[in-house]
């Protein structure tokens, strides 16, 4: 399979050096907002890209899986999901460990045996607002709980464990 790794975001400076090491020139594409995810995608499909691996949470999956399926002609590339992000909710339920560099040189060991699994997406639409697809979406107080991490200064493990104890605190 031909491999690219697409990185949304990360703390980690120095991942898409030690991704792109790992692969052929040209082969990772990092994008800093959802707007970058059509262009990345357009280029990959051009190159012939049959697996796509991810860095980041469950926002990159999910913004990802909406261009890929809203533009992407069948068959789509297989999906390598990493644990990227800062909740990582999908990848953890779907077995990911170690860190996105890891997961992607267990890949690329020529005994590699991953698990692949086939799993349905879920369209959502909401009033004047276009189709998203995902794994996951929330609704009450998984809305709540992400508006609030999303509000605190600095997201990240330390931001959701505030979060998580002042919700605990305020009894829910």
């Amino acid at each position: 399979r031909s491999q690219h790794l697409q990185q949304m975001s990360n703390g980690d400076p120095q991942l898409v050096a030690r991704l792109a090491d790992l692969l052929p020139a040209g082969r990772v594409i990092a994008t800093a907002s959802l707007g970058d995810i059509a262009p990345a995608l357009k280029t990959l499909r051009e190159q012939g890209v049959s697996l796509l691996g991810l860095v980041g949470g469950d926002g990159t999956l999910s913004g990802t899986l909406t261009e890929l399926i809203e533009t992407w002609p069948r068959p789509w590339p297989a999906i390598l999901v990493t644990r990227g992000g800062t909740v990582n909710t999908i990848s953890a339920a779907l077995g990911a460990r170690g860190s996105p560099a890891a997961s992607l040189q267990r890949l690329l060991r020529p005994d590699s045996n991953p698990l692949e699994t086939v799993r349905e997406a879920l369209r959502v639409e909401a009033e004047r607002a276009p189709a998203r697809y995902g794994l996951i979406f929330g609704n009450g107080l998984a809305t709540r709980w992400l508006q609030a991490y999303y509000a605190e200064p600095e997201p990240g493990v330390k931001a959701a464990s505030r979060v998580l104890a002042a919700s605990n605190a305020a009894g829910g």
